[in-house]
């Protein structure tokens, strides 16, 4: 004898077994799946090297990496577009942020010379110049991803433009 209510009941539980199991082969992406594309994450910061000279180290080109863009008033700053550090993730639009501290600045002195100084350390607002001679030149910036002098040691340091230059490692100055 027919049964309506066990037909029902049969019937939904054959739909959620289904269901399971398609859902199966698809994150496994086999069978007919095997053709469907993998969608991966939008990447967050850790996923991206936050130091350019980890991206270089890692096969980043300075030229691909690093920018400078005049803002309004026409000083030169900075901008790094961060690169991923895994491909297990989508990068997302807005991965290009200011470096706080170049590593590198041109800056001129009131005598007219011009010194390229490096920053002494990661995010460091102190730029050292030592040329063979001996001489340095020390200079404190505002941070703000410009080359701006707040103070300097040595010949007095007037300007600053950031350069697009970056060594992977520390150099010794």
């Amino acid at each position: 004898m027919w049964d309506g209510g066990s037909f029902v009941v049969g019937l939904i539980i054959g739909m959620a077994i289904a269901f399971f199991l398609i859902w199966l082969l698809y994150i496994t992406k086999v069978f007919i799946f095997s053709s469907c594309a993998i969608q991966y994450p939008i990447c967050t910061a850790a996923d991206y090297y936050q130091d350019p000279g980890q991206a270089i180290a890692n096969g980043s080109k300075v030229e691909d990496i690093l920018f400078i863009v005049p803002d309004t008033q026409s000083i030169e700053t900075m901008t790094y577009e961060r690169q991923p550090r895994v491909n297990t993730c989508t990068p997302s639009s807005t991965n290009q942020i200011v470096v706080v501290n170049p590593q590198w600045c041109d800056f001129d002195t009131t005598n007219g010379t011009k010194y390229d100084a490096m920053n002494l350390g990661f995010d460091s607002t102190v730029y050292s110049y030592k040329n063979n001679t001996g001489n340095t030149i020390t200079v404190v910036t505002n941070g703000n991803g410009q080359c701006i002098p707040k103070s300097s040691t040595g010949n007095v340091v007037i300007g600053g433009v950031p350069l697009l230059r970056w060594t992977p490692y520390p150099i010794s100055l």
